[in-house]
């Protein structure tokens, strides 16, 4: 009973950085078809929509959380930030086929685009 109450603990805490855990008794593949921890691991699913990150640590967990934190910050600003590793798809934009972080401005006919986050404030 105690082994019990200590999973729903885990799993109630680890929804509040926005992931699900599965440990190596759960399941996952209803959701996750492809998961390599599935039934071997505890592993946690970030449940953010459009993003697939699983991490086996907990640290890791926490990390990412503070990722998509720091993002939805910046949109509450009115921003968008574009890792290096992601595209804009923005041809426009002066950093479209860079490899280079940067932020796009998402008010309704302003296209300023910029790499410095201390520039939000201009």
């Amino acid at each position: 009973m105690i082994r019990h109450f200590k999973w729903h603990k885990k799993r109630a805490e680890s929804l509040q950085y926005g992931f699900m855990r599965y440990s190596p008794t759960d399941d996952c593949s209803e959701h996750y078809n492809d998961c390599i921890h599935n039934k071997k691991q505890t592993h946690y699913h970030c449940l953010q929509s459009g993003c697939d990150k699983v991490y086996i640590s907990t640290s890791d967990v926490q990390m990412h959380a503070n990722f998509h934190r720091k993002d939805s910050a910046i949109i509450q600003e009115g921003f968008q930030r574009f890792r290096a590793t992601e595209d804009c798809k923005t041809q426009m934009c002066a950093f479209y086929g860079q490899r280079t972080t940067h932020f796009h401005c998402r008010r309704p006919q302003c296209s300023f685009t910029f790499k410095n986050k201390a520039d939000m404030e201009k």
